[in-house]
C-alpha cells in the first residue's frame, strides 16, 4: 500500500491529529479519519497512533494514497457536471484575490505572531470578499511557514461599517496569548467616534446590554442591542457595559452640532459605543438603527478603533501602544 507524506510544521505543533487532516485534508469525512487512524491507514512517523494523539513539530503524518485520491475523484466527478459555471467562479475569484493583495488594507504592524491592520470602513471582515479572504492569500504569498493546518485568522471583532485597527493571529502562539488577553481586557481597546450634540464633560458610562430579537428585518446579519442603566433582575440576560467617553473637540456638520469623542471601553459588548451613546442621548452621527440621524455625507456613522493598549512585558514583544491618526473621514478634527 502506497502513502502519501505530510511533515508537520511549527504551528501544527500540539494538535491533535484528527483536528489537523480534517483542516489540510478538508473533504476527508471525519468517520473516515476515525477508521484509518484505527485501521493504520493513517499514521504518524509510520506507526500507529489515537485519534487523540497530539502532533509534533517535524512530525511526518503519512495517508494512504486510496483516502486521498477517493476525494479528488469525488471533487472530479462534481466538477465535470458543472465545469463551465466553476470554470467562470475559478476566473471570478483569481480576479477577486488579484485585486485584493494589491488592495491590502495598511499593514500598522506585523512580527512572527500577530499582524494588525488599518481597516477601511465598509470591509466585512468575514465572509465572502472579505478581509479575512485577503488575509488569507497574502500569508500564503509571504509567510515561510509550513503548517499543514494553520491559517491566520481574527483576533477580535469589529463592525463591517467601523474602520481602524484589527488584529490576526500569524502563529498559533499569537493567537492563544491575544484571545487570552482580549477576554480578561488585559489588552485595551480606545475608539474616536463623532456624536451627535455637545458633550461637555467626560463621563463614564456603566449600563446593561442585551442583544435584540430583530425579527422584522430580513437580514440575519443585522441586530441592535438594547441598553439599560440597571439590570432588570437576577435572571437578567444583559450584561455589563463600561465605557469612558472623553470629548476632544466639537464642531458641525451641516450645521448641526457635534462632538468629537474618545471612547475608552472597559468591557467588549457588541455594540457596545454605539448602544451606551445612543443611550445617553449622543447617538453616533449617521447611527440611525440607534436613533441617529441619517448622515448626509457618507451615509454611515463614524466610528475607528483607532488604539490597542499592551503589558509593558509581553511574549509577544508587542508594544506598549499601537495607534492610528484620525481618519480622513472624520469631518471633525482637533485643530
Amino acid at each position: 500500500m502506497d502513502f502519501k507524506d505530510f511533515t508537520a510544521g511549527e504551528n501544527d505543533n500540539n494538535r491533535r491529529i484528527d483536528k489537523i487532516i480534517r483542516i489540510f485534508v478538508k473533504d476527508l469525512p471525519l468517520s473516515t479519519i476515525y477508521s484509518g487512524l484505527r485501521k493504520g491507514l493513517i499514521k504518524v512517523n509510520h506507526k500507529r497512533i489515537k485519534q487523540d494523539y497530539h502532533v509534533c513539530t517535524g512530525d511526518v503524518i503519512s495517508i494512504a494514497d486510496f483516502l486521498i485520491d477517493s476525494t479528488k475523484n469525488g471533487q472530479n466527478s462534481d466538477a465535470n457536471k458543472t465545469e463551465n459555471s466553476n470554470n467562470f467562479a475559478e476566473k471570478q475569484n483569481s480576479m477577486f484575490i488579484s485585486k485584493s493583495i494589491n488592495n491590502l488594507p495598511e499593514i500598522v504592524f506585523k512580527n512572527d505572531d500577530i499582524i494588525i491592520f488599518n481597516k477601511p470602513p465598509f470591509l466585512p471582515v468575514h465572509g465572502k470578499d472579505s478581509l479575512e479572504e485577503i488575509v488569507h492569500e497574502y500569508y500564503k504569498q509571504n509567510s515561510k511557514d509550513n503548517s499543514l493546518a494553520f491559517k491566520p485568522g481574527p483576533l477580535h471583532r469589529i463592525d463591517r461599517n467601523t474602520s481602524g485597527l484589527i488584529a490576526f493571529s500569524w502563529s498559533i502562539k499569537g493567537a492563544q496569548w491575544f484571545c487570552e488577553n482580549i477576554k480578561t481586557h488585559i489588552i485595551g481597546k480606545i475608539y474616536l467616534g463623532i456624536v451627535e450634540g455637545i458633550l461637555e464633560n467626560t463621563e463614564e458610562w456603566t449600563d446593561f446590554i442585551e442583544k435584540k430579537d430583530d425579527q422584522g428585518n430580513s437580514s440575519k446579519h443585522f441586530f441592535t442591542v438594547d441598553c439599560t442603566s440597571e439590570q432588570e433582575n437576577e435572571f437578567s440576560n444583559k450584561k455589563i457595559a463600561k465605557t469612558v467617553a472623553k470629548p476632544l473637540c466639537t464642531g458641525k456638520i451641516k450645521n448641526i452640532p457635534a462632538t468629537l469623542v474618545e471612547f475608552n471601553i472597559q468591557t467588549g459588548r457588541q455594540h457596545q459605543i454605539r448602544s451606551q451613546s445612543a443611550h445617553h442621548s449622543h447617538p453616533l452621527f449617521g447611527d440611525t438603527a440607534y436613533g441617529g440621524q441619517k448622515n448626509p455625507l457618507t451615509g454611515n456613522y463614524y466610528l475607528h478603533a483607532y488604539k490597542m493598549l499592551f503589558p509593558n512585558e509581553n511574549p509577544l514583544n508587542l508594544p506598549k501602544e499601537i495607534s492610528t491618526s484620525i481618519p480622513d473621514y472624520f469631518p471633525i478634527k482637533p485643530q
